[in-house]
């Protein structure tokens, strides 16, 4: 299950990409395979979050986090097999670009500078590049990295030419990301009740998300039978 999924294995896997080595496929697929069989078992990503969140690195906890609430948003929907599967690589390597950046950067307290957020905004595309050249790493993962946060309305970052329309599993990373940073205490900001955040998700619904998707996440978090496979 899930709870099976010790801690001290996902911070080997964080400082694994911290250090730009090569990822060893192996350990993400056994992450997510019994992340897999914890939803088929019915349980809520939310009550997963608090487990985890007992650990004090955000960084990894965050990308753990995604990564449940993006495959329960999947599940949701009705994605099984390879294609959950895939969805659940994608949204653990969402950030992997982060790695190239500098930590004093990432970890800034204070408003960053213009050329600071230019800099933090070339983690899409240096995490896509990254994840090319890595054997066995789903295509679906260098859309999610590249993509995550192309807005609704074809704003956001990186600007692609054309009528690009972001892979659905990047929208939901997207919508994900923000939940689980917006409920986080970081070094500048305390974290948001849920009820806010969700205010917030619904009013930034066909403007920065997809408001389809919007709804089944809102509905996945609040209802209150339990999540299973679909059929």
């Amino acid at each position: 299950t899930v709870r099976d999924v010790k801690l001290e294995e996902l911070k080997a896997l964080y400082h694994q990409t911290r250090r730009i080595e090569k990822i060893d496929i192996r350990s993400i697929d056994e992450m997510i395979k019994k992340f897999i069989g914890g939803f088929s078992r019915g349980i809520n990503p939310l009550r997963l979050l608090a487990d985890i969140k007992s650990a004090d690195e955000y960084t990894f906890t965050h990308v753990v986090n995604v990564c449940l609430l993006t495959m329960g948003q999947a599940e949701a929907l009705g994605f099984t097999g390879r294609h959950l599967y895939e969805i659940g690589i994608a949204s653990v390597l969402h950030d992997v670009g982060k790695q190239f950046i500098p930590a004093e950067i990432i970890n800034k307290p204070g408003k960053l500078t213009p050329e600071e957020r230019m800099i933090i905004e070339t983690h899409t595309i240096k995490g896509a590049q990254y994840l090319l050249g890595l054997d066995e790493i789903p295509k679906l993962a260098v859309l999610g990295a590249l993509e995550h946060h192309i807005r609704y309305d074809g704003s956001g970052y990186p600007a692609i030419a054309g009528d690009w329309e972001p892979n659905i599993a990047s929208q939901m990373i997207a919508i994900a990301d923000m939940f689980d940073a917006m409920r986080s205490r970081r070094p500048y900001q305390e974290p948001k009740p849920q009820e806010l955040i969700l205010k917030i998700m619904r009013e930034e619904a066909g403007t920065c998300f997809n408001p389809l998707l919007v709804d089944n996440f809102i509905g996945m978090i609040t209802r209150t039978t339990p999540l299973r496979l679909a059929a």
